[in-house]
């Protein structure tokens, strides 16, 4: 050995086990309904305080249907602690839906599922 020394600093580490969370936008004082128009969209709230938000994932749920699974579309902030996202009901028939939501962060946690009725005319 010719007496040489080295050293290393790690740190900090931060490594994200802590789900995100997701909202469904509600009705101004009904904030578990929902009514839109067949084509509207279903719109909603992501957030990811450490790693943040990666996708959305949003089911309709009509009753003796199938259920109906697209990826949401973010429309700002997918990647960072907070975004917004928009599900389209586009091709749905009219009628009342269970609609649910989870949103996944970049660490790859699953957020608690959202759930709204959706009366769609």
């Amino acid at each position: 050995m010719a007496g040489n020394t080295a050293s290393a600093i790690f740190g900090p580490l931060n490594y994200d086990q802590t789900p995100p969370t997701v909202a469904i936008n509600g009705l101004l004082g009904f904030p578990l309904l929902q009514i839109l128009a067949a084509g509207a969209a279903v719109t909603g709230t992501a957030a990811d305080n450490l790693s943040g938000v990666l996708f959305i994932g949003v089911a309709f749920k009509m009753v003796g249907a199938a259920q109906v699974t697209v990826v949401a579309t973010c429309t700002a902030g997918c990647g960072t602690t907070a975004a917004t996202w928009s599900a389209p009901t586009t091709g749905l028939p009219a009628g009342t839906y269970t609609v649910y939501a989870n949103s996944v962060d970049v660490a790859g946690n699953i957020s608690q599922t959202a759930t709204i009725t959706l009366l769609l005319l």
